[in-house]
């Protein structure tokens, strides 16, 4: 993730990276949250696509 931020991959001085795999962590959790929470069964991707997608559209 750090290289293709054009960052050190063994330096801890640019949060970027660290910070696209915790987002992203926290899609997934805030995804099967959703889904084991839900009376109507959706696709698990469907769910993930909605989060991911959250800080994008309204």
């Amino acid at each position: 993730m750090a290289r293709r931020l054009g960052a050190d991959p063994a330096g801890d001085s640019d949060p970027r990276s660290h910070a696209v795999i915790v987002a992203t962590l926290g899609c997934v959790e805030a995804d099967l949250m959703a889904w084991t929470s839900s009376d109507q069964p959706q696709a698990l991707a469907t769910i993930l696509d909605r989060a991911i997608e959250a800080p994008f559209r309204p």
